[in-house]
């Protein structure tokens, strides 16, 4: 392809550079390598320098260790983007040398040591956006206060950077910012209120994990919309005005910094305002009317862990947008009042750790969204309502207050994964519904057709089978009679045959599983998506007899004791009804017993069609970690925990 221009290699796993470079064309203006595992020897760093029509070169997101000096040689190169790798070296001697045509430079999260002088920068006239930040330590800034810049920076991305305390003082010279970072860099002193009023067009400031200690606003109304001053040391209050001057404000992190004041009224005329996070500070106080009556385009308000007070919400209160709603750790009180009622797309809400009293208002089902709910630590007291049945919880913390009353008996369980109801009055029993890997029920009709079955089968089937097999192990060695065998004897019997029994049972499992076994035989045992105990004897008679080899070949093989024949069976049926119960128990033996099975595992293989199920393991899941047939199951799992 001698003509082709732009090449897009991303999202890959390649690992060789010398031939990847090697089939690349000369013709080349856009390449695209990022998110590869490239680790290129200076041969393979030559193959791309000699594409010299090159404008935009991404090798982000890779495992790049040396010091590509030969860039230098692409003078047509306008984007360059090495962020992301292992980069090392001396950035004084490498960055001068770059391409004088670029425009886009990121050199961000690499290895870089040693100090950088910002004039290095001083043959790229062009530059419009710089970025860089070493993750094995702090990058020494020199102090070049007569130094002019011939660019106009855009973007401005600095992290992990000694700055001698103050802002560059060239970033004075630039009048057409977008985005300034510059985070983990010790910056001491005010807020740098000239920054924002000398930049008409500056979108977006984030200088958190300083050390700054005043916030400084400029004297107009600015558009900035993009504000995070986190983890600083402001601990005087918010200026007053705040809201009036970034009226046009959508993000403002202001967490972490110890700030004695109040919320601004003026915060009230941020309209556009979408993410607020006030956490971690001293502010005290109610949440002003304005605030909660102009800002109705908060999807998220984080005020944990402050002296706030008041009410929650009045009925004035007008949070139309608010998905998430974190109030922990401060001192509201009362009852929760119907101004909540506004956040209708409230997904979740956390009123820990406050003194909230009262019952829990029935409206409280009406927020269908609503997934997470933290109520934990407050005084909150009487029957939980049955309108939380209408929510779809993933997290219920109910803990540490006066809860009376039994457990609801009919909370929708289906994406329940937490439930916290401890330290409270509730009295009766635990509702079993709580341990179901499965929230569905069979019908009556379903049961009773399993035990109609199960009752042929077993008078039909396994009692001739049995009488069949008893003179076999009579022949193979059975015995009866004293002496009894010692419990080493049987224990590492009953060993043998659950590690043969797994063997066996898995291959035979995995076979029946092919597409005509499983439509003529296999599929009366999976007519039971969601299992229950007694449907682990329900199966084709043919299926009985082929995975019945599997329970009594190991006592064939070794002759015991009838006493430990007998243990050995009891012991299969009710692992095999364990795994087939539905239910998996805080002290099921999978929480305990490494690679041991049980109701969950088992659960899954149910709930898939028959070519993707995989979990075909009796008891231990062994056979299924060899063959890698339980990763779909595993992935499932984190799936579950990460959401």
């Amino acid at each position: 392809m001698p003509m082709l221009q732009e090449l897009d290699l991303s999202y890959n796993i390649f690992t060789d550079f010398d031939r990847l470079g090697a089939v690349l064309p000369s013709s080349l203006h856009v390449l695209n390598l990022a998110f590869n595992e490239l680790s290129p020897t200076p041969k393979g760093y030559l193959e791309i320098c000699a594409l010299i029509n090159l404008r935009e070169l991404d090798l982000s997101s890779n495992a790049l260790t040396n010091t590509p000096y030969c860039l230098g040689n692409l003078s047509r190169l306008q984007t360059l983007d090495l962020s992301e790798n292992q980069i090392s070296g001396e950035l004084s001697s490498f960055v001068p040398g770059l391409p004088s045509a670029l425009e886009y430079l990121s050199l961000f999260d690499n290895d870089f040591n040693g100090s950088f002088w910002f004039s290095s920068l001083a043959n790229h006239t062009r530059l419009t956006v710089f970025m860089l930040s070493s993750r094995v330590g702090m990058i020494q800034a020199q102090a070049e206060s007569s130094w002019l810049p011939p660019f106009q920076l855009k973007t401005l991305k600095l992290k992990n950077f000694n700055l001698s305390s103050t802002i560059p003082s060239f970033l004075g010279h630039q009048h057409d910012w977008r985005v300034i970072h510059i985070t983990y860099s010790q910056l001491k002193g005010p807020f740098p209120d000239w920054l924002v009023q000398n930049n008409t067009r500056l979108e977006a400031i984030i200088l958190n994990n300083n050390l700054l200690t005043e916030l400084r606003l400029p004297r107009l109304v600015h558009g900035l919309q993009y504000l995070d001053i986190s983890s600083n040391r402001i601990y005087d209050s918010i200026p007053e005005d705040i809201g009036i001057v970034f009226p046009h404000l959508k993000f403002m992190n202001f967490s972490s910094n110890r700030n004695r004041g109040t919320i601004p009224s003026s915060m009230g005329e941020m309209k556009r305002l979408e993410l607020l996070d006030m956490s971690s500070n001293r502010l005290y106080g109610q949440l002003p009317t304005t605030f909660l009556r102009g800002c109705n385009s908060l999807s998220i308000l984080k005020l944990s862990n402050n002296h706030l007070q008041g009410k929650v919400f009045p009925r004035h209160a007008n949070l139309t947008g608010l998905i998430l709603l974190f109030l922990d750790g401060n001192s509201f009180d009362g009852s929760l009042e119907k101004g909540l009622l506004n956040s209708k797309y409230l997904q979740l809400l956390d009123i820990s750790d406050n003194s909230f009293s009262g019952t829990i208002p029935f409206w409280i089902g009406k927020f269908s969204r609503l997934s997470f709910l933290y109520m934990r630590g407050n005084k909150l007291k009487g029957q939980v309502p049955h309108q939380l049945q209408n929510l779809q919880l993933v997290v219920l913390d109910m803990s540490n207050n006066s809860f009376s009353g039994s457990i609801p008996r009919n909370l929708n369980v289906t994406f329940l994964r937490e439930l916290r109801l401890y330290s409270n009055e509730f009295i009766g029993s635990v509702p079993s519904y709580l341990f179901k890997a499965e929230t569905k029920n069979n019908t009556p009709a379903a049961q009773g057709k399993c035990i109609t079955r199960l009752l042929l089968y077993h008078f039909c089937v396994n009692l001739p089978l049995m009488m069949a097999s008893y003179p076999v192990f009579t022949a193979m060695g059975m015995r009866s009679s004293f002496p009894l065998p010692s419990w080493k004897e049987v224990s590492g019997q009953i060993l043998f045959y659950f590690i043969i029994e797994d063997f066996v049972f898995y291959w035979g499992h995995r076979i029946l599983h092919s597409k005509w076994l499983y439509k003529n035989v296999h599929s009366v045992h999976h007519e039971y998506a969601t299992p229950f105990g007694l449907t682990s004897e329900y199966a084709h008679p043919a299926e009985i007899l082929f995975l019945g080899f599997a329970t009594i070949v190991g006592p064939a093989l070794t002759g015991p004791h009838l006493i430990t024949l007998w243990l050995w069976m009891v012991l299969r049926v009710l692992e095999t009804v364990e795994a087939h119960c539905g239910y998996h128990f805080p002290w099921s033996l999978s929480n305990f017993l490494p690679l041991y099975g049980g109701a969950d595992f088992h659960d899954y293989h149910h709930r898939l069609l028959y070519t993707k199920s995989g979990n075909y393991s009796s008891t231990f899941v062994y056979m299924d970690w060899i063959f890698g047939t339980h990763k779909g199951y595993r992935r499932l799992k984190s799936l579950k925990e990460k959401q």
